[in-house]
């Protein structure tokens, strides 16, 4: 594949946004960054198409959203957002973000200006709410992880990639090539566009100080699929044994059980990781509990995950 096909266009409009008080600095948008890049283009391209801007991290959602809410504060045009078609339903989702997560939320306000969330951890009937917005075409720009990627067939015209990881660790190649297959779903658009926005990969793609090099190839791979990974399964994950550290694993049977039991109830994740920990800590050295008892919290996390998309995906299978 060519390396030109990589290349993130720069035919960007830098733009002052206005001064606040006493500030001298004077703003811009879009900065040099990877995500001010990936609103600009969500920005300008919502209007031709869905698009969605991929964070690695649901903490990085909070991030973009707040960016959204400085540069319409500070006067940038986001009238692409809203049209006069959707001004009834973008006020709808205002709301009932507004009753989930109360008016001063950032993913509240930034709903107010048709910029929706798409993450695991949303409640289910928020998730489905913009989903079913998407596809009615009543907002055009979703800020999402990964759960992107789990099934959900939504409009997506334009994939603005920010990252290619996943947390702290680099996303998987056959997740991302999944990612990306959400582009132009049959039916819905003819063809769509991954963009990456970090231009440092192409950037620094010949210089060998930094990973420059490293990274550009690592950024090819994600895109070829003689280097996509064996596929795994998600559910027998549920019943597998959890392994904390290299000799202690908690029999999957039992937390399997515990799920089935326990899923109802508000704290189920938080009182399983307390369980486990207390478990942990009665079979090891403190020493050794303090070093690798954070391993229990990320393998609860992400048999939450694998729960939560489970459950969204019965649920958008109910509502169709």
């Amino acid at each position: 594949m060519a390396e030109e096909n990589f290349f993130v266009p720069k035919s960007i409009q830098i733009s002052s946004l206005q001064r606040f008080g006493r500030e001298r600095k004077v703003r811009y948008f879009p900065e040099s960054s990877a995500q001010d890049y990936a609103i600009y283009y969500g920005i300008k391209l919502c209007g031709h198409g869905g698009a969605a801007i991929f964070a690695g991290q649901v903490r990085s959602i909070s991030v973009i959203m707040k960016r959204f809410l400085e540069i319409a504060r500070r006067g940038f045009d986001l009238s692409n957002l809203r049209t006069s078609e959707n001004q009834l339903e973008i006020a709808k989702l205002h709301w009932l973000f507004q009753l989930h997560y109360g008016p001063d939320s950032e993913l509240t306000r930034s709903a107010g200006l048709g910029v929706l969330p798409h993450y695991s951890r949303l409640p289910n009937g928020v998730k489905l709410a913009v989903e079913y917005a998407l596809r009615k075409r009543d907002i055009s720009l979703v800020v999402c992880t990964t759960t992107l990627a789990e099934g959900v067939n939504i409009p997506i015209k334009y994939l603005l990639l920010t990252t290619f990881s996943n947390g702290n660790s680099t996303m998987q190649i056959r997740k991302m090539q999944n990612l990306i297959g959400r582009i132009a779903r049959s039916g819905i658009y003819t063809e769509g566009s991954a963009i990456i926005t970090d231009t440092d990969y192409f950037d620094n793609r010949k210089k060998q100080t930094g990973g420059g090099n490293y990274k550009w190839e690592a950024c090819k791979k994600m895109f070829d699929y003689r280097h996509t990974e064996p596929c795994g399964s998600a559910i027998l994950q549920l019943v597998s044994p959890l392994k904390v550290d290299y000799s202690i694993r908690f029999k999957g049977e039992a937390i399997a059980k515990y799920f089935v039991e326990h899923y109802g109830a508000p704290d189920c994740f938080a009182s399983l990781k307390e369980q486990l920990k207390t478990a942990y800590q009665q079979r090891v050295p403190i020493s050794r509990f303090q070093k690798y008892n954070y391993m229990i919290e990320q393998k609860v996390d992400q048999l939450e995950d694998i729960i939560e998309d489970i459950e969204n995906y019965l649920c958008y299978i109910c509502h169709e």
